[in-house]
């Protein structure tokens, strides 16, 4: 499969930037990024279509040298590229659940609104002009809860906030504080969810 195909979508040109540090690895995450980008909604093995190409993308991510913070740098910098076409951002914070339950063997994962689904959180900020057409993410974390500490809100305003998952939205402040816009006359507009107010 080539690629950078002669149709490739604005999802497989936002992350052909990353560097892997080694041709085959680069290559091979272009591969990916294609296949993806063309069945955003499938799961892996629908999205690689053949055994082959599922066993060549679990190799992929299972190598040290694969981290997936600088998976989610890619497309953030592509984003930062296109905040200087407008004075007006507005940064769009939210929080998507990733329910692991069907998958019983998975380790990492923490408990989410119900204790008997374990999963991960994934808050993003999205950049967009008042127009709302997206440019993209500013921001992306991705973390579990602690089972250990999860529900206990009698003792959450004792622990730091960076123990605490008001810290997302810190987070997200800071990364649209950094942002690198047209000049001092470039607005941030940051819309939380609810829970930003904790």
């Amino acid at each position: 499969m080539p690629a950078r195909p002669e149709d490739e979508s604005g999802a497989v040109a936002e992350c052909t930037d990353a560097e892997w540090g080694d041709a085959r690895r680069t290559q091979r995450w272009l591969e990916l990024t294609t296949v993806f980008a063309h069945r955003p909604g499938a799961s892996l093995p629908e999205a690689c279509g053949d055994r082959a190409r599922l066993k060549a993308a679990e190799r992929f991510v299972d190598q040290e040298a694969i981290d997936p913070q600088a998976i989610l740098e890619s497309p953030v910098r592509a984003t930062s590229d296109r905040l200087a076409q407008g004075p007006r951002v507005l940064a769009v914070q939210e929080t998507t659940e990733r329910d692991g339950t069907a998958h019983p063997a998975t380790t990492g994962l923490g408990p989410l609104a119900h204790p008997a689904h374990p999963g991960l959180l994934v808050p993003t900020t999205r950049a967009l002009p008042p127009e709302r057409l997206p440019w993209g993410r500013r921001a992306q974390q991705v973390w579990a809860r602690d089972p250990a500490t999860s529900g206990q809100r009698t003792t959450r305003q004792q622990r730091p906030i960076a123990a605490t998952e008001r810290q997302q939205w810190l987070t997200s402040v800071a990364a649209v504080r950094e942002a690198p816009t047209r000049g001092p006359q470039t607005h941030w507009v940051c819309i939380g969810a609810r829970a930003a107010d904790g």
